[in-house]
């Protein structure tokens, strides 16, 4: 078993501050944030146990710490060696982060991949890191609605926008169209699009945008639900990482990968789409 545990920040950043709200077992709370991740993290560890046969005990450590009203109106969600921290949005294009079940997924993804490949956070590697977590994300929130890839809607966040601001934000990022979420978003969906100008974690987020756009592309082609035609080669990719890969790397795994499966095709059109050679 994984043991939840639920703290409050109270709008601080210090981890210091935390105050425990709900634990394991125990009854639902008053605070809506804190039962909300309580739940949707039970939902992402069932979905990882019983769709990847993830050993999330092990994983994870036997338990996962999450964090909510992390700061004051931020718009942030993170996950690092203490456990998930959760902002409660800027209460103007989004709401509270716990309300999401794709980003505490995401989130939660980054533990499993930490676990397995040890991807730096950077460079190519932290945009296949930040790319896997948000298919993980994505997949575990069309599970969880029973929704195939036709009528998923590919954008991971929609849950928390609030759609009577004025920001014409759709989401956080969008997996069907990257760099179409929001006004400020900068990814990018075609390697002759890589990003190279901007910092090295403004690129990592960028680039990921081209590895979504191979995924939804190629879960499209294939029909159905993803968690069940490419999400398990995507899982069989990250047990055949380095730790710190490459593009070349990746589609080159992928494609090897893809020769044993009834999705080559579809696979290798993907890749083909958005210029992997």
């Amino acid at each position: 078993m994984v043991a939840r545990s639920i703290y409050s920040l109270n709008g601080s950043t210090s981890y210091r501050d935390k105050e425990l709200i709900r634990s394991e077992g125990q009854a639902p709370t008053a605070v809506p944030e804190v039962d909300s991740a309580y739940d949707y993290i039970g939902i992402a560890l069932n979905f990882f146990r019983d769709v990847f046969a993830i050993d999330t005990e092990n994983t994870f450590q036997g338990k996962v710490d999450c964090y909510v009203n992390y700061g004051r109106h931020l718009n942030s969600a993170e996950w690092n060696y203490r456990g998930m921290f959760l902002g409660d949005g800027d209460n103007i294009s989004l709401r509270g982060y716990a309300f999401a079940l794709d980003v505490i997924a995401h989130e939660m993804m980054h533990g499993v991949v930490d676990a397995i490949a040890r991807l730096r956070r950077s460079g190519d590697s932290g945009s296949i890191s930040e790319h896997l977590s948000d298919i993980f994300g994505v997949m575990t929130k069309q599970w969880s609605n029973r929704t195939d890839v036709n009528s998923s809607t590919w954008i991971v966040g929609d849950a928390i926008v609030i759609t009577h601001s004025a920001s014409h934000r759709v989401g956080i990022r969008r997996l069907d169209a990257p760099g179409r979420a929001h006004a400020e978003d900068t990814q990018v969906a075609h390697m002759d699009k890589y990003s190279k100008l901007g910092t090295r974690e403004q690129n990592m987020y960028n680039n990921a945008g081209i590895l979504n756009k191979v995924f939804y592309e190629a879960a499209m082609a294939c029909g159905g639900n993803a968690w069940s035609t490419i999400g398990p080669l995507w899982h069989q990719l990250i047990n055949q990482l380095s730790p710190e890969p490459d593009f070349d790397e990746f589609g080159t795994i992928l494609k090897e990968i893809s020769y044993e499966s009834a999705y080559q095709e579809e696979i290798g059109e993907a890749l083909s789409r958005v210029g992997f050679v």
